[in-house]
């Protein structure tokens, strides 16, 4: 007999040599060598006694030897659908089991060699079978069940935990159960007999024969309903999802039956344990896949698996998007607050070095005629002391820095070599601004987003989660500083429908969200993504543990990517998505008419300058009548 590591190899040895044992004792033999994992013996009330159970000295010794009373077998749970997520068991070596809670984490890693009688076939396939591992059932006593009756409770075996590798041997012939085989009345299911063999019903998965398969597809980031509202079969939807979905049903020529959301969608778990939507689903088998994609990533449960990754995205904080400047303020940003300043220092620079250069020419000229004559003086100011002199110097230089005409040009050389230089400057200057402020006018400004976490952590904002999974999904609370800052700031909403955008415009409050779903649901504009994301996920399917198609479903999914269909089938909703937007919301035409508003700081400035010029007025007027009145008296 063919030595395997890891297999613990048993040979049973009838007393009676008859062709039935001969041929019973060749079909175990041909069981063991075909297995490559540990083979567990049971026995159901010492079918096999311990007298009649003997070992070949050139064997190994048997180390997974379990003796059942039948007893433990009543009212027992299904021990293969069992979540250990938060108890798992260690594997241990022991040499014999009395319990049946003693092999549960041999059920993951041992085939199984079951000697019963008859009437214990259910209660063993209810507690101990599950898909991973094989079975070849020995009935020692009589009677022998009928056909029916195996293929009822092998069929209900299959529906209930999916478990497809369980041999039945009656006499000479080994009896396996086809779920995927069509029978003449429509339904499914028939009994395959091979004689000293242990082929799996496997061979018969490439052609499903119409086999009802029972999916759950809901509207998601790449799935849309082809008519809102109408969502009967899978045919009912588009995009990636629903498309991997039809390539199965083509390729295995099977039946997709659309199974209903309980309204959870995706689902989470709840606080007491229990699940809810696509992953309850998939827990209780309710479901054979969820075609919607699920970050890979820990949900709690050994129940579901994933299958082979289809897509990657970001997981990023959205936040309200950036105010429009108001266009009155447009003239005040035109340049930088740094070159504001350097323009205000370069006033009071010039005012200083023409300050200067007059006091010095004052050396010079010192006649009050020929100072008026030089410096192109009114009369009155060449009469007034040094001080209003340098007055008018402060005010005409801020004139020449606005580019404004001067009314009085020095003819001092000097002088006018300064101001000449002053002019050109300005004349820059007030080129460079008006081009920027004729650019702010035709495309709208905003204030500046929030770019980084950093940013984000100095904002003081709550970020927003819809599921209490989403906590270390996104922030992992025993990561960087600035991770668990964020944590901190989280606030969980478990309200149904809840939507992100309303909570960052109303609310000014942060949200969390994929970054393809603004893209794809024509919210893009309406909030900003933070570039910086802080997770990235990979994407994929979910399907029961130890689901038979499996390997089908992610050698369909690995085909569709290799050949870059997945790829174009989300280009082509990423097009459709832009083609609705620019249809619906049509882009705002380059040029526009200004409007009040857009010149509201020039009406400011001049209401203003107004104002004070009034002002200035009344007060010579009031003034100059004063002194009038004075002259009046005067002998």
């Amino acid at each position: 007999m063919k030595e395997v590591i890891g297999i613990f190899v048993a040979f049973l040895i009838i007393k009676s040599s008859t062709t039935e044992n001969q041929k019973t004792n060749e079909i175990i033999e041909k069981f063991i060598n075909s297995s490559n994992r540990t083979v567990t013996f049971v026995s159901i009330d010492e079918s096999i006694t311990n007298t009649s159970m003997l070992i070949n000295q050139h064997l190994l010794t048997p180390k997974h030897l379990l003796q059942l009373k039948s007893s433990s077998l009543k009212n027992c749970s299904n021990y293969a659908n069992v979540d250990f997520y938060e108890n798992e068991i260690t594997l241990t070596k022991f040499q014999a089991y009395s319990k049946l809670e003693d092999i549960l984490y041999l059920l993951e890693f041992s085939d199984f060699l079951i000697f019963t009688p008859s009437k214990f076939i259910a209660s063993i396939l209810k507690c101990i079978v599950q898909p991973m591992s094989r079975y070849l059932i020995i009935v020692t006593t009589m009677p022998i069940l009928e056909t029916s009756s195996i293929t009822h409770m092998l069929n209900s075996t299959w529906i209930d935990n999916g478990a497809l590798k369980i041999f039945i041997l009656l006499y000479d012939k080994v009896i396996t159960f086809n779920p995927f085989h069509r029978n003449d009345d429509g339904s499914f299911g028939k009994l395959n007999t091979f004689v000293v063999s242990f082929k799996s019903s496997e061979t018969g998965f490439k052609n499903l024969n119409g086999y009802p398969l029972r999916v759950e597809l809901f509207p998601a980031t790449y799935t849309m309903a082809r008519v809102k509202g109408v969502m009967k079969s899978v045919d009912d939807f588009h995009g990636p999802d629903s498309d991997v979905a039809k390539t199965m049903k083509e390729v295995l020529n099977a039946t997709m039956i659309l199974i209903k959301n309980d309204g959870a969608k995706f689902g989470f778990r709840s606080p007491n344990g229990t699940f809810t939507g696509a992953l309850k689903s998939i827990q209780d088998r309710r479901s054979d896949v969820a075609f919607v994609t699920f970050f890979i990533k820990d949900y709690e449960t050994q129940s579901i698996e994933f299958s082979a990754p289809v897509y990657s995205d970001d997981l990023c904080l959205i936040v309200k998007k950036a105010e429009r400047i108001p266009q009155f303020m447009m003239p005040l940003i035109t340049f930088d607050k740094s070159l504001w300043v350097a323009l205000g220092l370069f006033c009071i620079f010039g005012v200083t070095i023409w300050s200067i250069i007059r006091l010095l020419n004052n050396k010079i000229y010192t006649t009050i005629g020929v100072k008026r004559i030089e410096f192109n003086l009114p009369s009155h100011i060449a009469k007034m002391s040094a001080a209003a002199q340098y007055f008018q110097i402060f005010i005409d230089s801020f004139i020449l820095v606005v580019n404004a005409p001067l009314r009085r040009f020095p003819r001092v050389q000097s002088e006018r070599i300064y101001t000449a230089t002053v002019c050109m400057l300005s004349l820059n200057i007030i080129a460079i601004f008006q081009s920027g402020l004729a650019t702010c006018y035709l495309h709208p400004m905003f204030y500046r987003n929030i770019e980084t976490l950093e940013q984000f952590a100095d904002s003081q904002l709550k970020i927003v989660i819809k599921y209490p999974a989403m906590m270390t999904d996104i922030f992992p609370e025993d990561s960087s500083a600035l991770f668990h800052t964020l944590y901190t700031r989280m606030v969980l909403m478990p309200i149904p429908n809840l939507n992100m955008i309303n909570i960052t415009n109303d609310m000014n409050m942060a949200g969390v969200t994929r970054k393809t779903t603004l893209k794809v649901q024509k919210e893009e504009d309406l909030v900003h993504i933070i570039p910086e994301c802080p997770r990235t996920y990979h994407l994929s399917y979910i399907i029961p543990r130890h689901w038979v198609l499996a390997e089908e479903l992610n050698m369909i999914i690995l085909d569709l990517k290799k050949a870059g269909l997945i790829n174009k089938w989300i280009e082509d909703v990423n097009f459709r998505m832009k083609l609705e937007t620019s249809r619906s919301h049509p882009p705002e035409p380059n040029q526009r008419s200004l409007q009040v508003d857009d010149l509201m700081l020039s009406f400011m400035i001049l209401g203003v300058g107004s104002a004070v010029g009034l002002l200035l007025f009344i007060i010579e007027f009031c003034y100059m009548k004063h002194e009038h009145k004075m002259f009046e008296y005067l002998p």
